[in-house]
């Protein structure tokens, strides 16, 4: 496993900027920021190499503009926050993707509200390479 002992200031600053980005998106339900909230250079670039199929995933859900998605835990679980009405096309994506690198699948599709504003759906996809 990889510890890293100190965090270069530009990686801090980046998640920063994110998590700031994220609370606000989800509080004023705007969509459209989801996947640039959601990127992340902590801890997804030392975990992506060892999930086939995710780079993909993520550069097809960030191309429809539709939702964001992250690498959930230390992964391969990955979640996704979309819009409304979005959430069977993320969820295509991310099922292909993990059934193309040839991995199992599991999943779990979640609706709800976030303050006064709905989160209209997580998925979270768990895959077992």
């Amino acid at each position: 496993m990889l510890c890293l002992k100190k965090i270069a200031l530009p990686e801090a600053v980046f998640n920063l900027n994110r998590s700031a980005l994220l609370v606000n998106a989800l509080q004023n339900s705007d969509w459209e920021v989801l996947p640039e909230a959601m990127e992340d250079r902590l801890h997804q670039p030392y975990r992506i190499p060892f999930i086939p199929g995710i780079e993909d995933m993520f550069s097809q859900i960030k191309k429809t503009g539709l939702a964001g998605a992250a690498l959930s835990g230390s992964g391969p679980s990955v979640v996704s926050l979309t819009k409304m009405g979005s959430e069977e096309i993320i969820s295509k994506i991310m099922k292909d993707a993990f059934f193309t690198s040839r991995g199992s699948l599991s999943g779990l599709s979640v609706g709800g509200r976030f303050g006064g504003n709905e989160i209209n759906s997580v998925e979270r996809i768990a895959c077992s390479i």
